[in-house]
């Protein structure tokens, strides 16, 4: 019995192992076959990319040559520069340290650097001003930055400057850049104006990195302007110990010409004499009365009557002297006569027309000649009658800014305050 078992168990198994067999060699196959399909493969990189362009990696079989690819996207390194332009609210620059595209945050506030004690964006900058004037040479003004722990930095240790388009006229740059254990950046414009003349209130000024002061050459010509900026006009004492004049209405330095009747070398510098230094001195005071009396926004007419309404009703008669006795041998009486009112506050007619003529001159006006008949005078100018002492006694309107009417269009004699008088100018007839 037992042996019949195990011939039937003997014959079981005989009869599965030829059944699994081409099984199993069908399934070494089928692996074989499959191993040889499956790809390995070489990656190399075919294109490189950027954070704007997307770069490409190949893959390659090295079984069967089989390829394929995939993008390489890289996002943008941003870092942060705070802007401060010169004439408009702050704000937070992004640019991509790769591919330098860049954004911007109006609101500064979203920036964290605002918040980091050790990001320049979040310092305080000064010594930069808003506008500089055009020198021909580079603006470079010097930044002080100090951080939220109120620490003053130090330049080429905790940051470096740099600056852009500041040669030219437009708009320049001051850019902080942190160094250290500092980051960041921040850039600050600053307008760049071109040098120029300007007026205000009436009285100019000429810009060249700030106001101009002292002697000045513009354009080929010389100007001189005071120690607040303000360009001058008529007789002026240089630094030299020089008379110089600079014309009335322009300002232009007068050279190698004569000037109220007195000369100037090549460099504008008067000839002096005791005459010409009296008639300068005397003229200076004039100018001195002009700017006390008018404004510098005053028309010429304006400060005309000005003056003479000021020299009419201010100063009482008095006489010095009589020029009858003095006007054929005295070279002067002109400028004496004219002190009697500025140096004295008092004069006779002859005292009034000269002071004013002066004054007359330091506004502008040309051709002006104070005129007498040995007892009586008066002055023109252009050929118009003033009369300041007949304007206030009799008719002012026949008297000032006035056509002839009377003997005083045909004088016995006269003088030129803005020139020289001849000798028949100064003669009786």
């Amino acid at each position: 019995m037992k042996i019949k078992k195990k011939k039937r168990r003997s014959l079981l198994l005989r009869n599965l192992m030829v059944f699994l067999a081409p099984v199993a060699i069908v399934l070494l196959f089928v692996f074989a076959f499959n191993k040889e399909k499956v790809h390995t493969y070489k990656a190399v990189v075919t294109k490189q990319g950027d954070c704007s362009n997307p770069g490409l990696r190949t893959y390659t079989c090295v079984r069967c040559g089989y390829t394929c690819t995939e993008p390489i996207v890289k996002n943008h390194d941003y870092d942060e520069t705070l802007v401060i332009p010169a004439d408009a609210k702050k704000y937070i620059s992004c640019r991509c340290r790769v591919c330098g595209s860049e954004k911007t945050l109006k609101n500064i506030d979203e920036s964290e650097a605002m918040n980091n004690p050790y990001s320049i964006i979040s310092a305080e900058i000064t010594g930069v001003d808003k506008a500089y004037q055009f020198t021909g040479g580079g603006i470079t003004p010097i930044p002080v930055i100090t951080d939220q722990n109120k620490n003053r930095l130090t330049e080429n240790t905790d940051y470096t400057v740099s600056y852009e388009h500041n040669t030219e006229v437009g708009i320049g740059t001051v850019k902080i850049t942190g160094t250290g254990i500092y980051r960041d950046a921040c850039e600050v414009h600053f307008t760049i104006s071109a040098a120029h003349w300007d007026e205000e209130d009436g009285q100019k000024y000429y810009y060249e990195d700030g106001k101009v002061t002292g002697l000045k050459e513009i354009d080929g010509e010389e100007y001189y302007f005071d120690e607040e900026g303000v360009m001058q006009t008529g007789w002026q004492k240089l630094e030299d110990g020089g008379y110089y004049c600079f014309d009335r209405l322009t300002g232009v330095l007068a050279k190698s010409t004569m000037v109220d009747g007195i000369n100037v070398d090549a460099k504008g510098r008067a000839e002096e004499s005791d005459y010409n230094i009296y008639k300068i001195e005397t003229m200076m005071k004039a100018h001195k009365i002009v700017l006390e009396q008018t404004s510098p926004k005053d028309s010429m007419e304006d400060k005309r009557l000005k003056l003479f309404n000021w020299e009419m009703k201010e100063h009482g008669y008095h006489r010095w002297r009589i020029l009858k006795n003095i006007y054929q041998t005295s070279p002067d009486w002109e400028i004496t006569f004219a002190n009697d009112i500025f140096d004295k506050g008092s004069g006779c007619c002859v005292s009034d027309s000269c002071a004013t003529a002066f004054l007359f001159r330091e506004i502008g006006y040309t051709e002006i000649y104070v005129c007498h008949d040995t007892s009586h005078c008066w002055f023109t100018v252009e050929g118009k009658l003033f009369d300041p002492l007949f304007a206030e006694g009799k008719s002012f309107y026949e008297n000032y800014n006035a056509n002839f009417t009377d003997y005083r269009e045909h004088p016995v004699g006269r003088r030129r305050i803005d020139g020289v008088s001849t000798e028949d100018e100064d003669q009786e007839e």
